[in-house]
């Protein structure tokens, strides 16, 4: 990947700040910044390395070759042995025309490219970490949804949203009891289709009733991951099941209940499979981009 700034550094001198300033941190440099995009448009997994190259104006055509030791190139674990990928649509062949949606990102208002490069992020790690910490993996996704959630509700200027200025304390009450409810209402928005291929056995329904109830377990485990230490269930942190070889993943695990490490769950308190989650994270949030530059005149095509 090569890029080029036409933008000159307008940011004042660090003697000239006087206060704070993490409006548009997301953790990375621009390289990462696109390679999360397109991990996202493309749903695979993608990390950029550091920089190799660079070109300086007045200098050498042919650049500098450039080695930091300051960043270390990323290490990714895969599938080993017979077990299965815990999220097999992010292996196999892909194509670079979906990774074209990144045309339309200066379409964007600042504020909305803000929270979708921080989604982004949030879902690159989720499904870069996934074979090792697919726990991990669970946070990190619904975060990325809240993390778009909050703009989203935020640009509709609902009103819980507009006493940020007036009534800063019942504010800060409301966002944290309608932080779920933003979450679950994103996704029930922005819900992509099925899948074109599914199992017959072990499928998720699509209906939206049963869709918010499955969401609303996943939040509840997510609150308990980040509250109380309590790890996602096991079985919906493991490789889907494969019927026969050319079927379809399971997209939940078909058990009347399972036993694991001294914990029991019963069937209808495991909603999915990671994977499963994923593919619905994942469209969501592209279906939520495409959805704020149909009106710039962009044509897309929703999923």
């Amino acid at each position: 990947m090569r890029l080029e700034y036409h933008i000159e550094n307008d940011f004042p001198s660090v003697t000239e700040r006087n206060e704070s300033d993490y409006s548009r941190y997301h953790g990375g440099w621009l390289h990462d910044e696109i390679a999360a995009l397109v991990s996202l448009c493309m749903g695979i997994r993608l990390q950029a390395g550091g920089v190799t190259r660079r070109f300086e104006p007045g200098e050498n055509p042919r650049g500098r070759p450039e080695s930091s030791i300051l960043r270390i190139d990323p290490v990714l674990l895969k599938p080993t042995g017979i077990r299965g990928a815990i999220i097999p649509q992010v292996l196999g062949d892909h194509h670079l025309q979906d990774a074209l949606l990144l045309k339309s990102l200066p379409l964007l208002q600042p504020g909305a490219a803000n929270a979708l490069v921080r989604a982004a992020r949030l879902y690159q790690d989720a499904v870069w970490i996934a074979e090792s910490e697919p726990d991990l993996s669970w946070v990190m996704l619904v975060s990325a949804i809240e993390t778009v959630s909050n703009y989203w509700n935020f640009s509709k200027g609902l009103p819980q949203e507009m006493l940020t200025e007036t009534k800063a304390p019942l504010a800060k009450h409301l966002k944290t009891k309608g932080a779920k409810k933003k979450f679950i209402d994103f996704v029930l928005e922005f819900l992509p289709d099925p899948p074109s291929k599914r199992p017959q056995h072990g499928r998720v329904s699509w209906d939206k009733k049963d869709v918010e109830e499955y969401l609303n377990k996943i939040y509840h485990y997510r609150s308990l991951a980040l509250h109380e230490g309590t790890p996602f269930p096991l079985p919906m942190c493991r490789p889907p099941e494969q019927l026969g070889k050319d079927e379809t993943f399971l997209e939940k695990p078909d058990v009347l209940s399972s036993a694991v490490q001294s914990a029991i769950w019963v069937n209808e308190d495991l909603p999915m499979y990671l994977h499963t989650f994923e593919y619905i994270v994942r469209h969501s949030l592209l279906n939520y981009w495409k959805s704020m530059i149909s009106s710039a005149g962009y044509e897309t095509n929703r999923n």
